[in-house]
């Protein structure tokens, strides 16, 4: 892996290049924005560049073929430690910071990023779903944060700023990141399909659907699930209907949501998915009434269901804006913990009542 294959981030890839440059980059950094648009592509890549003995001290490429380089792809360097909340957890336990009970202090990241680097060339930490901070994993790591050992950098890889710890937070640089371009998006999307399938043609990509995954590889992944195409159409359904369905509307998407499991992170973006495409219907309506879009170039779903539905959109510019707006409201609650039931609900009576 070389930084030609991260797509995208060039700001961010040029503030550390010269915080690199002119030896000012600090310990502990946190990076946030959604899921699937390369943060941790770019963390390990650093790691890469930082341990890497034949990289130049005043750039960030690293040679690729060394020993060192081998290690950080293969996950297996000495001087690398990369810890993730485990599948069966909700949050990341204190165990991978400060080791099990029966080895308490012996074991863990805290000891071993305290460890003399094998290669000499410092210690690199990166830590997945610092979104699941506890205040017990997180108190544990504070003194680590406010007094690291000397030659190490910490990298936290989460997704939203609102959801880490103001102890976190407060200890870390902020470096914020946001989601690819729609051309960047298409050359992954590419990429993983030839890869997965050796198919050497383009694939034909909805441009609405790829907008809709709004920069993230993640989020495309949901997009093609066949399934949730065919709850989208059944949305728009339902956001046409008069007068909607408000039980009928919630039911549906907390069913969908609940179908992806209990973990927190794939939930949200579940419902994150939900209110895209509520927004898509929305902007479309707003286009509708404005004039700013004719029938002829609606997404085939939602001109499906318009014209099955036959619905007749009010001249009127209220509708969709205060219905977007809620919607925008409700997206931001995601990430303040509010359950996803009450969240949906009170979502969908105030959508109902805005658009009758």
């Amino acid at each position: 892996m070389q930084w030609s294959d991260l797509k995208g981030h060039h700001r961010q890839r040029e503030w550390f290049a010269n915080a690199v440059s002119n030896e000012r980059l600090g310990h502990a950094f946190l990076l946030v924005g959604p899921n699937g648009i390369g943060k941790r592509t770019m963390a390990k890549l650093l790691a890469k560049s930082l341990l890497c003995p034949n990289r130049s001290r005043q750039g960030l490429e690293p040679c690729g073929g060394c020993e060192s380089c081998a290690q950080v792809d293969a996950s297996t360097h000495p001087d690398l430690i990369e810890i993730r909340k485990p599948d069966d957890k909700s949050v990341l336990p204190i165990d991978l910071f400060v080791g099990s009970a029966e080895h308490r202090g012996r074991e863990g990241l805290i000891h071993d990023i305290g460890l003399k680097p094998f290669h000499g060339h410092g210690k690199v930490a990166l830590i997945d779903d610092a979104d699941c901070f506890n205040e017990e994993s997180s108190n544990s790591l504070l003194k680590t944060l406010e007094e690291p050992p000397p030659n190490v950098r910490i990298f936290l890889i989460g997704t939203s700023l609102q959801r880490q710890l103001p102890t976190i937070r407060s200890r870390s640089q902020v470096v914020r990141f946001q989601g690819l371009s729609n051309e960047d998006l298409l050359s992954l999307i590419q990429l993983q399909s030839k890869k997965l399938s050796g198919e050497t043609e383009p694939m034909t990509i909805s441009p609405t659907l790829l907008a809709s995954a709004e920069g993230s590889l993640a989020q495309w992944s949901l997009l093609a699930d066949p399934k949730l195409m065919e709850f989208r159409t059944n949305l728009f359904g339902r956001l046409a209907s008069r007068p909607i369905d408000i039980v009928g509307l919630a039911k549906a998407i907390v069913a969908s949501v609940d179908a992806v499991g209990k973990e927190g992170p794939e939930r949200r973006m579940r419902l994150h998915t939900i209110l895209r495409f509520s927004m898509d219907f929305f902007r479309y309506q707003l286009g509708l009434v404005s004039g700013g879009i004719s029938p002829a170039t609606l997404d085939p779903a939602i001109h499906s269901v318009l014209q099955s539905s036959r619905q007749v959109v009010r001249k009127s510019l209220q509708q969709p804006t205060r219905s977007i707006l809620r919607t925008l409201e409700a997206a931001n609650e995601i990430d303040r913990n509010v359950a996803a039931a009450t969240l949906v609900e009170a979502w969908a009576a105030d959508i109902a009542a805005l658009q009758e």
